[in-house]
């Protein structure tokens, strides 16, 4: 937790550094109410050209995939509430010096001037809002995790199904009713 908390700092500080206050806008540790109770997006970078999402992870290795795929190795972005539409890329910046070991940006639609400025007023009222704290996400989150009910990944429906193949023959669980596009799955 320490290790995750140290590499988001880290990478904040670079970006305040590197990026041009003019150009860029950056919003860390923006916490944003869904449907499904809360999501944590650790950096957004607000820029005339493109809206970066990034998720900062504190880890050695590599990512492997590519925009079209929906689970990625060593990174949760399909997780991510934007979705991915133009190849993952940073500014220069990030690739000549290295933000973290791994961090992943996705590039959103071009934005025109006027909605990267609205969209700007519209994240700082969003961190402004008192009524999203860490502790209200982590609140959320243990919630839809412990539900029996609702899907965690997608918030679909949860049934009662019994396994039909593999060591675990006969027994029951609960499943997503999103499936095939949701694997979800909870022993009972």
């Amino acid at each position: 937790m320490l290790r995750g908390w140290l590499g988001e700092k880290r990478t904040a500080f670079r970006m305040r550094l590197s990026l041009n206050t003019s150009v860029y806008r950056r919003f860390h540790n923006v916490i944003v109410a869904t449907a499904n109770g809360t999501t944590q997006i650790d950096h957004l970078l607000v820029s005339p050209f493109r809206l970066f999402v990034i998720e900062t992870k504190n880890i050695q290795g590599w990512i492997f995939g590519s925009e079209n795929q929906r689970k990625r190795s060593s990174t949760p972005l399909s997780s991510s509430p934007v979705s991915v539409r133009s190849k993952p890329k940073c500014p220069q910046t990030f690739s000549t010096r290295g933000c973290v070991p791994i961090s992943a940006a996705i590039a959103a639609d071009s934005y025109q001037t006027a909605r990267f400025s609205e969209l700007s007023v519209r994240l700082k009222r969003l961190k402004a809002d008192k009524s999203l704290t860490h502790r209200v996400h982590v609140r959320s989150l243990r919630e839809r995790h412990s539900s029996t009910t609702v899907c965690p990944k997608c918030g679909s429906t949860l049934v009662e199904r019994t396994a039909r193949k593999g060591p675990n023959t006969g027994s029951t669980f609960l499943g997503c009713t999103g499936y095939p596009q949701c694997t979800y799955t909870r022993n009972i």
